[in-house]
């Protein structure tokens, strides 16, 4: 293509390649419903700017190797296909922005990309079907003004994800870090690739909080499963039930803080952070607990940290576990049933137990040693509990609080 391109009212346009800065500019439809299909080569700096809409984009590869943004700026998009071709991985490197105006159902239909993404904004007002990128993703931000069916993602190394809605499925091979901040979270799985040394790892903060007029039991945060381990950030959900979840490992650092109840927890590795539900299922650690905090009937408000005022500020009612089952040692831990710290500390000597029997565990086993600076605490406790083999009264022991 050797210059820019000004047409009204085109419905098909083909191009080759695209190698220098250049600007296609499509009028709105010469009849109602008219939409445009686009077929590209190999596009390097290229804005396209479409009053109509694009039922298809197509493109080989999309580069920005420049200071100005690449674009594709149009009411609604049906498809988006980076396909590659041969030794071309299909890298797309453009800003989506869709206004929604006079969308059919969906404003993106479906998103592919062959291979990866960087220094990318995604901005859509209105639903998205389906997005699925490939390869390499970097500072990719996504903004949706509604609900996502499904995400699926290759190796993410930083990532903002927010939707005003639901996001129905997302999976990604790994998501080192960045956000997903949505309503609900109907699945989250970060799977890896090990033929290819891709760890199944997530860093990234969840931020959930459903509709304030929705059921408080109704699920915000679905089935999740990491199969490696969580590195680090923050989640925060802030209404509505959760799980199950498996995870890998948790990292020294991860702090999660569920609202509503905590249908099951499978933890595949060592435990040393801080979670915190209204209540626990159960809850199984194939591994060592290390100076980590597990906690019923607490939440840690809306900076997901210990302390805080306002809708910062800590909670700790009445909530229980059913099963915890640890098989490594529990080392300068915290287990609690609405155990208040009082300050930010636990295990200093000042906590307390509120929500009498209501505050329980049912059950308990570890099957390594707990050792003398770990606290277990529930208003009413199991009248017996397995430690390294040894059956324990709790009742005498002076790890335990209730």
């Amino acid at each position: 293509m050797l210059g820019d391109v000004t047409s009204g009212g085109a419905k098909s346009m083909r191009f080759g390649d695209v190698a220098d800065p250049h600007t296609l500019t499509f009028g709105g439809p010469a009849s109602p419903g008219d939409k445009l299909i686009l077929t590209l080569g190999r596009v390097a700096e290229l804005i396209v700017n479409s009053l109509t809409p694009i039922a298809s984009l197509k493109a080989i590869e999309w580069i920005d190797a420049d200071a100005v943004a690449n674009q594709i700026i149009t009411p609604w998009l049906g498809q988006l296909n980076i396909t590659g071709d041969g030794e071309v991985a299909g890298d797309f490197e453009a800003d989506l922005i869709l206004s929604g105006v006079g969308a059919p159902e969906d404003t993106v239909k479906t998103i592919r990309v062959a291979c990866g993404a960087s220094d990318l904004l995604f901005d859509i007002t209105g639903d998205v079907n389906k997005v699925g990128i490939r390869g390499e993703i970097d500072n990719l931000t996504m903004t949706v003004a509604s609900d996502v069916s499904s995400i699926v993602l290759g190796n993410v190394a930083s990532a903002a994800i927010s939707v005003a809605g639901g996001i129905a499925k997302l999976t990604a091979l790994r998501y080192a870090a960045g956000s997903i901040a949505a309503d609900v979270l109907g699945s989250l799985n970060i799977v890896g690739r090990s033929k290819d040394g891709i760890e199944a790892d997530m860093g990234a903060d969840v931020n959930l909080a459903s509709d304030a007029a929705a059921p408080v039991d109704a699920v915000t945060l679905g089935k999740v499963k990491i199969n490696k381990d969580v590195t680090g950030g923050k989640w925060l959900v802030k209404r509505g039930g959760t799980g199950p979840l498996t995870f890998g490992s948790v990292q020294a650092g991860v702090i999660a803080t569920f609202a509503g109840a905590m249908r099951s927890a499978i933890i595949r590795g060592d435990y040393l952070g801080q979670m915190a539900a209204a209540a626990w299922g159960n809850v199984t650690v194939l591994g060592a607990m290390t100076g980590a905090t597990l906690l019923a009937g607490a939440f840690f408000g809306g900076d997901v940290a210990v302390g805080g005022v306002g809708g910062d500020a800590d909670t700790f009612g009445a909530g229980g576990f059913k099963n915890i089952r640890v098989t490594g040692a529990v080392t300068t831990s915290v287990i609690g049933a609405s155990l208040d710290p009082i300050d930010t500390l636990f295990n200093n000597g000042n906590d307390i137990v509120v929500g009498g029997a209501d505050s329980r565990i049912v059950r308990l086993t570890i099957d390594g040693l707990l050792s003398v600076d770990s606290l277990v605490a529930a208003g009413l406790l199991p009248p017996t509990v397995k430690i390294a083999g040894v059956t324990v009264d709790p009742s005498t022991d002076p790890r335990f609080l209730s």
